[in-house]
């Protein structure tokens, strides 16, 4: 799996983007969404203390940090750790021949946070599948029709 492959951990900005996309990803439905709007404020509520934590730490990573960015933040939010002192690592090279490249080291996900993210995903996703096929199964109870194929908000009750 992705987690296992060390070689893609390696390569910082892979490793950035994918953690970004998690982590957006995860927290886009407790936001405010238009169309099928905000997951129920019940998912909020995990139940499990670690991932609870997890739960919260991702929601505020993700307005602060990986949609919205504030670097000097970084740190203290991602991992539980910085390597170093300090948050904001700009590391400037000036090659022989006058080319100057930078980057901006910051604190991400290591693989035991990142499997912990994960592991909150599949609780939240079994939680929200459950609840979904409640309510579809209570909606088409009130009002049910012949076998087919159907879309939510149109032609589904």
């Amino acid at each position: 799996m992705l987690i296992s492959n060390r070689k893609i951990w390696e390569d910082a900005p892979v490793r950035w983007a994918v953690q970004t996309g998690i982590i957006i990803s995860y927290a886009r439905p407790f936001g405010n969404n238009i169309g099928l709007g905000s997951l129920p404020a019940k998912f909020h509520s995990i139940g499990d203390p670690d991932a609870q934590r997890v739960h919260d730490r991702t929601l505020v990573a993700r307005n602060t940090l990986e949609a919205h960015t504030n670097l000097l933040e970084r740190g203290g939010l991602i991992a539980g750790h910085v390597p170093g002192d300090d948050t904001l690592n700009i590391r400037i090279t000036v090659d022989g021949d006058g080319q100057i490249f930078w980057d901006i080291n910051t604190a991400s996900l290591g693989a035991s946070e990142l499997k912990r993210l994960l592991r909150l995903i599949v609780m939240q996703q079994e939680r929200v599948k459950v609840a979904a096929d409640a309510l579809l199964l209570e909606m088409w109870g009130e009002r049910s029709g012949p076998p087919g194929e159907y879309r939510l908000g149109v032609d589904f009750p």
